[in-house]
């Protein structure tokens, strides 16, 4: 049972990632394009905090742009990350609008939610659509996995936002 379990996670982690279709975007200037400004709103300590790559970029369902991705990479894992950056939509890159850092996922209106801490490892994309995105918080090096986090766009409000259970 534990095995068809796994085999079955196995497939629908292959499909979710095969269905995106997108690779990263990985520039070795990536870091460049983020002010210093940028990283401090978003609590990243610019000096010490490097090596975040261009993931892709957020569109409204009109076609606006509403941001871009940015994550920092697990060295050992590029698939999972440590930090989160959505910096400004339209032409601005000045604005930090989302950022993952620890177990805190913060938004322009402060913190958005908290996650578990206890031997948090990082965070992995199970999707990624124009204008929102589900990751799932991993914990005990990649073992043990949460449920899925929903960040949308609130084009109302002008915000990232998790999309929380009524």
């Amino acid at each position: 049972m534990k095995i068809t379990g796994i085999m079955l996670f196995v497939c629908l982690l292959t499909a979710c990632n095969s269905k995106t279709g997108q690779k990263r975007g990985v520039d070795q200037n990536s870091q460049k394009d983020l002010p210093v400004n940028t990283l401090k709103k978003a609590n990243v300590d610019p000096a010490t905090e490097t090596n975040f790559e261009l993931e892709y970029n957020l569109q409204s369902k009109s076609g606006d742009n509403i941001g871009s991705v940015y994550v920092k990479p697990l060295l050992e894992n590029k698939e999972v990350f440590s930090s989160l950056i959505i910096t400004g939509y339209g032409s601005s890159m000045k604005d930090t609008l989302y950022s993952v850092k620890g177990h805190i996922l913060s938004n322009k209106e402060g913190v958005d939610i908290k996650v578990n801490d206890q031997n948090l490892y990082g965070y992995r994309f199970v999707s990624k659509d124009e204008d929102n995105f589900m990751l799932q918080a991993l914990h005990d090096g990649g073992k043990s996995v949460s449920d899925n986090i929903w960040v949308r766009w609130d084009n109302e409000k002008k915000i990232y936002e998790v999309d929380k259970a009524p």
